[in-house]
């Protein structure tokens, strides 16, 4: 997308770190908004095989159910992600260079080529708050969402699809011999944890971050009326911005292979008009 948005294939793209953190970096876009101010602490990415998988190799699946959180628990030590970001920076890994893996992996937004990120504690929560847990509560609410939007039958039983699908009990037998707080309920209240909360039904108590910052009003709603009703604030973060002037860009990646695209304009604005 990054390539795309050079060759002005795209006015703009929504996508996970470190892409629109290389977009910065280059010099080719802004950073608007980020997940971490529409819904901190959504749930994001999934570890997942078919039943059928999981039946013939439950042995397995417990494993990599294990080896997923603990390295996630490893993620959540600073010193560990400048070490991810080295790591991920290989050719044969994510090939991005350092400096733009860093800052979202040390809680930093990107935000304006030039300028300093935007501090966000939470911007990559990895393992704390039960972050891997697979909460059921989440499963129905994604669940109902689909549905409502066509993306499921109308007639679709989501609980049961998420009973069947999300398996709580599978991950605590995976996390058993792991030292960390694990759930001891299913189902949590979504959306209406504005402050820092304490989850008692656990094997131990745990202390959690706000989830989410989005109004739980809006929720039902996909966020959309949050979203729009701010949608000026973020287009006003474009505000003055020129993407790179060179006539030649370069996007160059961590192993120096460059892609090269000339344009006959010095540059384009965020509505790829051409300017002066």
């Amino acid at each position: 997308m990054v390539r795309a948005l050079e060759m002005d294939e795209i006015a703009g793209f929504c996508v996970g770190e470190p892409w629109n953190g290389l977009a910065v970096d280059l010099g080719l876009g802004v950073s608007l908004i980020s997940s971490y101010e529409i819904w901190n602490n959504a749930m994001e990415k999934v570890l997942a095989m078919t039943e059928a998988w999981h039946l013939r190799h439950p042995q397995t699946t417990l494993a990599l159910t294990r080896a997923v959180v603990r390295a996630c628990r490893w993620l959540e030590k600073p010193r560990h992600r400048e070490l991810a970001a080295i790591l991920l920076s290989r050719a044969d890994y994510v090939d991005v260079p350092q400096q733009v893996l860093e800052p979202a992996l040390m809680g930093v937004r990107p935000h304006r080529p030039g300028e300093h990120g935007i501090p966000q504690p939470e911007f990559l929560v990895f393992g704390r708050s039960a972050a891997n847990f697979p909460w059921r509560s989440q499963g129905l609410w994604y669940g109902e969402q689909m549905r409502i939007r066509g993306q499921l039958p109308p007639n679709v039983d989501v609980s049961a699809v998420v009973e069947r699908s999300y398996r709580p009990d599978v991950f605590r037998e995976a996390v058993a011999e792991i030292d960390m707080p694990v759930p001891t309920i299913d189902y949590k209240a979504e959306g209406v944890q504005h402050h820092a909360w304490t989850l008692q039904e656990a094997t131990a108590p745990s202390r959690w971050a706000p989830t989410p910052s989005l109004p739980a009003s809006d929720l039902t709603r996909c966020g959309r009326p949050y979203i729009s009703s701010r949608l000026d604030e973020f287009t006003k973060r474009c505000d003055g911005f020129r993407p790179s002037q060179s006539p030649c860009t370069r996007l160059g990646t961590a192993s120096h292979r460059p892609f090269h695209r000339c344009k006959s304009e010095p540059c384009y604005d965020i509505e790829r008009k051409s300017c002066a």
